[in-house]
């Protein structure tokens, strides 16, 4: 008898619990689903229709110039860039140049002081006589050697000896040439101290990572000059607007800071990026002029990659519903009610959102609204 009296309190018990979580699913349900609507309709009155502010418009295909817009910076190559340093080491005398200079190919931009200089203008000079009196020697040798006179031995030791003296001139002649000292016109009355440091090309200044009076070696870098004849900038383009990114397409750069400066540019290397993300980097080639100062490599620019102008199924971007990773727009079957319809988003322009794969709908009416539904 008490075994039965406890499972009709179990069966009670449970009939209970059911019975409220049914009235409870249902009175759910009745919630979620307003009348006239299920999940992929949507019936609208006149007052609601006034509340949304709802409008209608036309699904059209139209001619659209799409725009990516990318963050990025300015470069160059390694051969457009140089660190300039010292032939010879010695004390910086003088600095003529700041960042921002423009320079020309051997144009000076430091002096450099120190007496080994000296030195080494003399060894020329020496060598110089040398050389004379070795041209003599030989000639003299070539002589007696023509009249069986001479000694063969003493032939060679004059040939070989005008050979040294001749490549240790050459030796010294480029060593000054690079210390900006011309041996062509060196006397014993123009020895200096002083080397001068000179650009070795065409281009801005845009560092200059020392100070006068600090001794400076031929590993010591004075200045950076860079070239803009191969100026070029580079950026990331993602996934999503890959198909942007083409050889040949034309950009726009523009400073981050301002943007009344501009340059034009064409897209001419492209490569995945190293983040294996499915995104890659673009370098374009840009064109330079001389009022273009700014444009120098490391600065940060914005890039706006032009697309070609081309047919485009387009809908207002607030006709677009999205759901998680799906969009929908909501297409009018007749004048209260409205059916979701999945759609592939292409790209977004300004206030207009183009579709892919969207011809059939083309004609179609479609609900947009800036409220919620």
């Amino acid at each position: 008898m008490k075994t039965t009296l406890t499972f009709t309190a179990i069966v009670v018990v449970i009939a209970l619990l059911t019975g409220c979580s049914g009235a409870d699913t249902e009175t759910a349900d009745t919630s979620a689903t307003p009348p006239s609507t299920t999940s992929d309709t949507i019936v609208v009155d006149d007052a609601r229709r006034r509340r949304l502010d709802l409008r209608d418009v036309t699904i059209i295909t139209d001619t659209v110039s799409p725009t990516v817009t990318v963050y990025g910076t300015l470069d160059v190559d390694a051969m457009d860039r140089a660190a300039v340093a010292p032939v010879l080491g010695g004390r910086l005398q003088q600095i003529n140049v700041r960042p921002g200079s423009y320079v020309r190919k051997g144009e000076l931009l430091a002096v450099v002081n120190n007496p080994d200089i000296a030195t080494l203008q003399e060894s020329l000079l020496v060598l110089r006589a040398r050389k004379t009196a070795a041209e003599a020697e030989l000639t003299r040798q070539t002589t007696l050697r023509s009249r069986d006179a001479g000694v063969g031995r003493s032939y060679e030791t004059a040939e070989a000896e005008l050979a040294t003296i001749t490549a240790q001139l050459r030796s010294r002649e480029e060593q000054l040439q690079l210390a900006g000292i011309s041996p062509q016109t060196l006397t014993s009355a123009t020895i200096t101290t002083s080397a001068r440091v000179l650009s070795p090309l065409e281009g801005w200044v845009t560092s200059i990572p020392t100070t006068r009076g600090v001794w400076v070696s031929p590993q010591d870098t004075i200045a950076i000059v860079v070239s803009r004849s191969g100026l070029f900038a580079t950026f990331t383009v993602f996934q999503r607007d890959i198909d942007m990114a083409t050889i040949g397409a034309p950009f726009t750069v523009q400073l981050t800071t301002d943007s009344t400066k501009t340059l034009m540019g064409v897209i001419d290397r492209i490569v995945p990026s190293a983040a294996n993300d499915g995104s890659v980097r673009v370098y374009g080639n840009l064109h330079t002029s001389p009022s273009t100062s700014w444009a120098l490599p490391g600065i940060r620019i914005i890039a706006n990659i032009n697309g070609p102008a081309h047919p485009a199924v387009i809908v207002p971007t607030d006709a677009i519903i999205t759901r998680g990773t799906t969009s929908f727009i909501r297409i009018r079957i007749n004048p209260t009610t409205y059916v979701h319809t999945p759609v592939t988003v292409s790209r977004r322009i300004g206030n207009l959102t183009i579709l892919s794969d969207a011809d059939t709908l083309v004609g179609r009416v479609v609900g947009v609204t800036k409220g919620f539904w």
